[in-house]
């Protein structure tokens, strides 16, 4: 607020379908469109579908954009593939992946 930007924080209950595509009604309201989601942490897959599903439509609908889901179930990956369009991308990242990262880093160091 210092720099004269707006800033919005929104509680939802990723369960209830309704709240989640009340979210993203309300950010492209407050923020004119929809360009990046990050999700990150244990979501149920039907969840991560809703998450998703809205998002997507959302960011398709503003012209592009990407969801990025940072998350090591199978069932996410999966997710991603079948969300991804020509202009909202759905990318799936794994924590696991980083950590054996980090460790051949330190292993070449």
């Amino acid at each position: 607020q210092a720099t004269g930007r707006e800033v919005s924080a929104e509680t939802v209950d990723v369960s209830d379908e309704g709240e989640v595509a009340a979210l993203f009604e309300a950010t492209v309201e407050f923020q004119g469109s929809l360009n990046a989601v990050v999700q990150y942490g244990p979501t149920e897959p039907h969840h991560l579908e809703v998450l998703l599903k809205y998002g997507a439509a959302e960011i398709e609908q503003s012209g592009g954009g990407a969801i990025v889901v940072i998350s090591d179930t199978e069932d996410a990956a999966l997710l991603a593939q079948h969300h991804t369009s020509p202009h909202a991308r759905v990318h799936c990242l794994s924590p696991s992946t980083f950590r054996i990262l980090d460790e051949v880093a330190a292993l070449i160091s």
